[in-house]
């Protein structure tokens, strides 16, 4: 990462939901003779933005209102809807031009580390073809950066011919902010804090004094609710409803404080706003299970406390049950169904963990989760051959 910032023209943009800022350069003498930093600039040195869009000089224009740059107001209008869907409050963003980037490229910083980045070309488009598309428009190779799917990034006068052919068509901007938007749902654990963890509590508190009393800290403290909240979080489950989530960790904080376990008594409690951006049109969840053989396995290693489930099962089973669920989803996907998989309670947290780091968008559901009055349609399974073996197959229109 470079230690300098390039003036480019972005000059300084500051709003209520977004801070925007551009650096300047040094000349060769003014780095070698730089004067003592004063206390006050040593605390700026010493500070560390939660979150953070830095940009090539290229996209400058975007975050420029002077010169029609609608970014900082998108990125706002991103950070209010993933408040609604998750519950969290996000932090400003500072946006700023930075001189180590490559004119058109951009990254995402959460507290100085980069978590996510992507190319975007001002004055283009991104045309994002329609599956099975076989003449793309032309243009400039590009990526959907929330898809990972290719992409082509059209001159505007392409647009109407790129529409017809059914391409969804996204301006620079809109990738940044749709691409930022993505990046902060899936790190919003890390952005929850424990002086958010305090804001939130303080509103339960108005609506029901007794019942935050009496889990903070009466039975849990506010780190241990912070744990909770972001295992929750980890997976895209909202917190919003915080004062249901506090009334089943009032029944249940008693009996434990193991944190895996009171985050699985959390997210049953709100099961059905879980599972409700899940189901089709017709109500139905379409799912794909694991085979009992295999759940037993995974429950046995998820009991083994000392080890993370990988461990427990051996690399080469780990990575056969990782294929196996990937092949099977990716045929639900196909349909055009969300990458949705039911397990047993006690499975639940082991499959997850096995399968973040290949599958982040894996959906993974435990039969609790489910409310009795939604019906459930099985599209495959995953079944256990061999001790080293595991394969799908496919059981479309079952109904369970």
């Amino acid at each position: 990462m470079g230690k300098r910032t390039g003036d480019h023209g972005a000059g300084k943009l500051a709003d209520r939901g977004t801070a925007a800022a551009s650096g300047s350069r040094l000349a060769p003498a003014e780095s070698t003779a730089a004067p003592a930093a004063s206390p006050e600039g040593m605390d700026d040195l010493l500070h560390v933005d939660p979150l953070e869009l830095e940009i090539g000089f290229r996209l400058i224009g975007l975050a420029d209102p002077t010169r029609g740059g609608d970014l900082l107001e998108r990125l706002r209008t991103v950070r209010q809807r993933v408040a609604s869907e998750l519950g969290l409050i996000v932090p400003q963003v500072r946006i700023h031009d930075q001189i180590s980037l490559a004119p058109n490229e951009y990254r995402v910083k959460i507290r100085g580390t980069v978590v996510g980045h992507g190319t975007a070309y001002s004055g283009r488009l991104l045309a994002i073809p329609p599956a099975g598309m076989v003449s793309r428009p032309d243009g400039r190779d590009g990526i959907d950066p929330i898809t990972g799917l290719p992409a082509v990034w059209i001159h505007t006068d392409g647009r109407a011919v790129a529409e017809l052919a059914g391409c969804q068509i996204l301006d620079a901007a809109a990738v940044v902010a749709g691409h930022f938007g993505e990046i902060v749902r899936n790190h919003a654990d890390e952005l929850l804090t424990r002086e958010q963890i305090e804001r939130l509590l303080d509103r339960v508190r108005t609506t029901a004094p007794t019942l935050a009393a009496e889990v903070v800290p009466g039975l849990l403290r506010p780190g241990e609710l912070q744990r909770v909240l972001q295992n929750l979080l980890r997976e895209r489950v909202s917190i919003r409803d915080l004062e249901t989530i506090l009334e089943t960790l009032a029944v249940h904080a008693g009996k434990t404080r193991d944190i895996d376990v009171l985050t699985e008594h959390a997210r049953q409690s709100i099961s059905r706003q879980i599972t409700e951006s899940y189901r089709g049109g017709d109500g139905r969840l379409r799912v794909v299970t694991l085979s009992r053989s295999l759940d037993a396995r995974l429950t046995a290693a998820g009991n083994q406390t000392d080890t993370r489930p990988a461990e427990a099962l051996g690399d080469e089973t780990a990575r056969s049950i990782i294929r196996a669920v990937a092949f099977a989803v990716g045929n639900l996907v196909e349909a055009g169904f969300p990458p949705l998989i039911l397990t047993s309670t006690p499975a639940r947290a082991v499959l997850k963990d096995l399968t973040r780091a290949d599958l982040p968008r894996l959906v993974v559901l435990s039969q609790r989760e489910i409310p009795r009055d939604t019906p459930i349609e099985v599209l495959g399974s995953v079944i256990e051959e061999e001790p080293e073996t595991v394969t799908t197959f496919s059981t479309t229109g079952a109904m369970a």
